[in-house]
């Protein structure tokens, strides 16, 4: 079956036969469709076809027999194929036992640091009932913690991202056993915090960006839940890191043994104190589309309160980094922070005390605006926020009147939107103090855009606010009147 050989097996496929049962009569199973692609993506990746073996016989009535037993103690990897059949079925745990059982005559169960049993999980099942010897090993989840499988049909995108990463964990481990050497990381060592389940799939998204620019992704290895070890395998991972990432999703965590925190609450504080004890930068990322949302109020509750936290904490790039953006942008920002750029020349910093640029525009107008925040933020070292754009309209409007309170000097570009929409920004300026502002701005300007005239805000008449009149192109000299008004609070 799939052009199985007598040759001794790359890849022994463990799985309970009732799991290759297709839904519909006459189509191939779930295993059928996996063994084929699998062994597909990993004859490219190699560049030679891979041998992998697995007991085709439909009936579990045979005894353990001298074929599977063979093929066990041949294979270099056991994959095995985990749900609720395969923890009661007579055949699987023994497959798995006799692979665990021959593995010292194969040199362990480790090759260095990877484990020679690789788990894939069809069906949901809590890890502390994994049997014992997959419980210390990393899983490729096919399916949500609501027993929803990921099939070619159902949740296409799901499944073919999670083959891939089980091939390119396979391709890794075949090279390592055959060669006898882990390949070094081209990259850097980077700390990627563990998730809660619905962020999952992002996570997997951004490691299998990192990984296949050579980068060290960690933690490796399923971490504990207990609270010291816990703790202590998370500072092992962020040790010589370049980078923590830490994606939040919408509710808090489990909470390890002994711990009153959750796993992300922990995770966020080692990676602050990092940060201040060894100058470790951290990202942190809130899809757009994540709302928290828990069936306790009090914890939904808590769990904003969390968030809107690490929002405050903020400092920008290179420090402690709050992004909301799309995967696609948030892949675009790792990836320039993880590139090393030639060292430039110092600029002038004529505004050395960091002063904060809130830069309010419209949803279409960003791109627009990129040249005067580029300007700002590398030539002038001002820190720079922009409006958040996507997400629940509270936090959008949360988000807005924090930035309002804190910055230091509001710009409102004037651009795609219209007249009302500039009205109501506006208001915000003299809406400010009761937002919890004490104090007034230090500049504050309306940018017209190309197509805008003073004209059409003559009957608007905030005190202090400068009026810059842009032209088709960008031209820093444009910003003087604003910049010489933050000169003045110098």
């Amino acid at each position: 079956m799939n052009g199985q050989t007598d040759q001794p097996p790359d890849i022994f496929i463990s799985y309970a036969h009732i799991d290759n049962t297709p839904l519909k009569k006459g189509n191939p199973g779930w295993v059928d469709k996996f063994h084929y692609s699998l062994g597909v993506r990993l004859n490219q990746l190699l560049g030679e076809k891979v041998n992998i073996w697995r007991d085709p016989k439909i009936g579990g009535t045979d005894v353990f027999g001298e074929e599977i037993l063979q093929k066990v103690q041949q294979a270099k990897i056991f994959l095995s194929i985990l749900s609720p059949r395969y923890l009661k079925s007579d055949w699987c745990p023994k497959e798995l036992n006799e692979f665990v059982r021959a593995a010292p005559a194969k040199g362990g169960l480790r090759i260095q640091t990877k484990s020679r049993i690789v788990k894939t999980v069809k069906t949901y099942i809590p890890r502390q009932e994994h049997p014992p010897e997959l419980q210390g090993t990393t899983g490729f989840e096919f399916s949500t913690d609501t027993y929803k499988e990921f099939s070619e049909e159902t949740e296409e995108k799901l499944y073919w991202g999670r083959l891939e990463d089980v091939a390119q964990g396979i391709y890794k481990l075949l090279r390592l056993i055959k060669s006898g050497q882990t390949p070094e990381p081209t990259g850097k060592r980077i700390f990627l915090a563990e998730t809660t389940s619905d962020v999952t799939e992002q996570r997997n998204i951004i490691k299998r960006e990192l990984e296949a620019r050579g980068h060290d992704i960690r933690p490796q290895d399923p971490l504990p839940l207990q609270a010291n070890a816990f703790r202590q395998a998370i500072e092992s991972n962020m040790e010589n890191a370049a980078l923590s990432i830490h994606i939040i999703g919408g509710h808090e965590g489990i909470i390890p043994e002994g711990e009153s925190q959750s796993i992300i609450a922990i995770q966020q504080d080692l990676a602050f104190a990092s940060h201040k004890a060894h100058n470790l930068p951290c990202l942190i990322w809130v899809p757009p589309e994540v709302v928290p949302k828990d069936k306790d109020e009090d914890k939904t509750r808590k769990h904003e309160e969390f968030i809107k936290t690490l929002s405050n904490l903020a400092t920008g790039p290179g420090g402690i980094e709050f992004l909301r953006e799309t995967s696609e942008t948030v892949k675009t920002i790792l990836l320039d922070r993880l590139t090393d750029k030639p060292a430039e020349a110092p600029k002038p910093q004529p505004f050395p005390d960091q002063l904060h640029i809130y830069i309010i525009c419209d949803k279409q107008d960003l791109d627009t605006v990129q040249p005067i925040t580029n300007y700002l933020y590398d030539d002038l070292h001002f820190n720079v926020t922009l409006p958040m754009t996507e997400g629940d309209e509270k936090l959008v409007r949360e988000d807005h009147r924090e930035s309002l309170v804190t910055c230091d000097a509001p710009l409102i570009f004037y651009g795609q939107g219209d007249q009302a929409w500039l009205r109501g920004k506006l208001r915000d300026f003299m809406k400010v103090r009761g937002y919890g502002r004490s104090e007034a701005y230090r500049a504050k300007a309306i940018y017209l855009a190309d197509g805008h005239t003073a004209a059409e805000i003559e009957s608007i008449k905030i005190q202090e606010t400068v009026i810059l009149k842009n032209g088709k192109e960008f031209n820093p000299e444009i910003l003087g009147p604003f910049l010489d008004k933050l000169r003045e609070h110098q």
